[in-house]
This record gives C-alpha cells, structure tokens and sequence, in this order.
C-alpha cells in the first residue's frame, strides 16, 4: 500500500456521496458525505450558495482589491500577472 493510499483510506471509507458544484468558470466544490441518503435539497442550496459567495469573493480578489490571489486560482482564472 502507497502512502498516499493509506492517507486516503481513512478518508474516503465511509463517504456514501459526493456533490460536486461548479465555482465559477474554473473551479469546483466538492462536498462527501457519509449518509446512505446523501445530500437533501437544502443541503444542495447552501452548496450553490457557497460556491456563489467563493466565485464573487474570488473575482473580488482580483485588481484593486489589495488581496491577491493563490498563483493557482490566477492561473485557472486566466489571469498571468498577480
């Protein structure tokens, strides 16, 4: 067994579900969850809602703001100069 498969074994073991909702153009949230009936539709509504303020805080990240963007959430953004 690889290191890295052991670390993900405690971690993964008992997810039932994953939610997977779009952050933007260029990220993802991703969400498990180890219920056998997974995530309720409100449980959905708050993981859009999340996404939606990490898309408007990242964007606002961006010039003029004073705090500068992880050089990976610039570069899936596009952006090549921080």
């Amino acid at each position: 067994m690889t290191a890295a498969r052991a670390h993900h074994d405690g971690v993964l073991h008992h997810v039932q579900g994953v939610a997977i909702q779009p952050i933007g153009d260029a990220g993802a949230l991703v969400a498990a969850t180890d219920t056998v009936r997974g995530f309720s539709a409100l449980d959905q509504a708050w993981l859009a809602a999340i996404a939606d303020k990490l898309d408007a805080t990242l964007e606002g990240a961006g010039e003029g703001s004073g705090v500068k963007p992880a050089p990976a959430v610039a570069a899936a953004a596009g952006k090549t100069s921080l």
